[in-house]
């Protein structure tokens, strides 16, 4: 039986003129009304793009047959989705919390022996709505992140060794250009100092010849 209601489904699916567009965004609450009545078993069914149709919800009336009774949830819990029993006596499917793994086709079958397919709707996002994900950011920083501030952690270490090695060379030249200036000038204050004591003595010794004649001289005169 289920498989004649998968047929069914994908039938209907390609059905334009059945099937609505609904427009939700991120966490809105969503309810679909089933377009045939209820008749002693109602089933909603859901198909995400690529993947094949599934059972979400099944419900039977109870004895008095005043409310849907004992759901049976087939795709995850009873919190995102609710049965309710309306005035035409269909059963409507309300989605709350509205995310994108909600978003596809959906639409209702009822009856047991003789299957009637409803209306189809297709949820999805505005144009450029997009729910919000800004905790798993914070919470999973991605890994291109990571590698960025690696990145700028080695490139500055390299430009501080870098700076390094350029001082070390730009000190140790200053070092070597004033080490030549001091050996350039030690011969010329050499040579300064050499003339200067060649004059002194020059000078000294005539001094001494010249008192040594006037010496002579006076002794040549007393006698």
């Amino acid at each position: 039986m289920e498989m004649q209601l998968i047929f069914l489904i994908v039938i209907h699916f390609f059905s334009v003129s059945s099937t609505m567009t609904r427009v939700v965004r991120p966490g809105a609450t969503v309810t679909l009304g089933c377009s045939v009545p209820h008749k002693n078993l109602t089933m909603w069914y859901g198909h995400h793009s690529n993947k094949p149709p599934f059972v979400i919800i099944k419900a039977k009336l109870n004895k008095l047959g005043h409310k849907a009774s004992s759901p049976k949830f087939y795709h995850g819990s009873n919190n995102g989705f609710i049965l309710t029993l309306e005035q035409n006596n269909s059963i409507s499917l309300t989605i709350s919390n509205m995310t994108e793994s909600l978003l596809g086709f959906y639409y209702c079958a009822s009856g047991i022996e003789e299957t009637e397919v409803g209306s189809g709707y297709v949820l999805k996002y505005r144009k450029n709505c997009f729910p919000a994900k800004s905790d798993d950011r914070n919470e999973n920083p991605p890994k291109f992140s990571r590698q960025w501030w690696i990145l700028m952690a080695i490139l500055c270490l390299l430009s501080a060794v870098i700076a390094a090695l350029f001082a070390l060379i730009f000190t140790w030249i200053c070092h070597r250009k004033g080490n030549n200036e001091l050996v350039r000038t030690d011969p010329d204050q050499e040579q300064s100092k050499n003339l200067q004591e060649g004059e002194d003595g020059v000078l000294y010794s005539s001094l001494r010849f010249s008192n040594g004649g006037r010496r002579d001289n006076g002794k040549i005169t007393h006698n």
